[in-house]
């Protein structure tokens, strides 16, 4: 910092001898400067698109475990059962005795 402001002031006063080294100084601020904001935004951009991505697999990786998971509690839940609920028969005297209602007159 201090020697290029030397030599920005010397390129000042004597314009001949030390232009060169001025703008030189200049000039590599200026890529510096512009080099590290392109590589900021850039690193920035990786960053959001690696994160999508991870996202995305950690996403469909936890859908196939709760599949998976779900699968094998229903097989459990079938092997302990034996059958399914609505395969079960039902004795005819039960489902009637279910089914009635009793009459409700108004008063």
């Amino acid at each position: 910092g201090v020697v290029g402001t030397w030599l920005v002031l010397a390129a000042v006063l004597d314009p001949t001898q030390f232009l060169p080294y001025g703008v030189a100084v200049l000039v590599v601020v200026v890529v510096g400067y512009t080099v590290g904001s392109q590589m900021l935004a850039a690193a920035t951009r990786f960053k959001d698109r690696l994160l999508e991505a991870m996202e995305a697999i950690m996403q469909r990786k936890m859908r196939d475990a709760l599949r998976k998971i779900e699968t094998e509690a229903y097989a459990n839940l079938m092997d302990e059962r034996g059958h399914l609920a609505s395969s079960v028969d039902v004795p005819m005297e039960a489902s009637a005795k279910a089914e009635k209602k009793e009459d409700i007159t108004p008063p």
